[in-house]
């Protein structure tokens, strides 16, 4: 779920809704709500490439945002398998940073400046 406080409404748009994830712009801000599938999904992998995939297609779209992503990625980050490997590959390859390791926290977004 992204909540956005009633204060923001004017600057609010929902750039795209779908089952994984939600992208949603407050001014030049990207707000990015995910669920990525866990362990037990049925094509886990090639779910998490399309979901992905989509996702980049929306972020090239706004290049001059900055863009927070947030939300369940139901993997851990710090032990290599495949989907965290997917995951960490798309965060390099599209200058994102993990906010756990840029201040010591235990919330996990990905940040891109």
């Amino acid at each position: 779920m992204t909540l956005i406080n009633r204060k923001f409404q004017k600057d609010v748009e929902i750039i795209y809704a779908a089952e994984r994830f939600v992208v949603v712009a407050v001014s030049m801000l990207l707000i990015i709500n995910v669920y990525l599938p866990c362990s037990g999904t049925a094509d886990r992998i090639i779910v998490y490439e399309h979901m992905l995939n989509s996702l980049l297609a929306r972020i090239i779209e706004y290049p001059n945002h900055k863009i927070v992503i947030g939300g369940d990625f139901n993997t851990n980050l710090d032990k290599n398998n495949p989907a965290t490997d997917l995951l960490i590959k798309f965060a390099s390859d599209n200058g994102f940073h993990r906010s756990d390791v840029l201040v010591l926290s235990c919330v996990l977004i990905f940040i891109k400046p």
